[in-house]
């Protein structure tokens, strides 16, 4: 049985904002550790000083998991 068909139009569309939501997050997570990988501090700063200001932050924000990640990753 689909799911879809119990759900009424506003769940699914809740639904629906909070695929999108992941979806963006996911390419924000990708775009930050592509970067991650290609640049060094400098390029990392440079960059994200070009990117509109609420997206600066999420990306800062998604960096800074990642640094966090590896620096564990290192102490293991």
């Amino acid at each position: 049985m689909n799911l879809s068909n119990l759900m009424t139009a506003r769940e699914r569309q809740h639904l629906n904002a909070l695929n999108i939501d992941k979806a963006d997050c996911l390419a924000r997570f990708q775009r930050c550790n592509t970067k991650l990988k290609q640049c060094n501090r400098d390029g990392i700063k440079q960059w994200l000083a070009r990117l509109p200001e609420v997206e600066r932050e999420q990306c800062r924000t998604v960096l800074n998991g990642l640094v966090k990640q590896r620096a564990a990753a290192r102490q293991e």
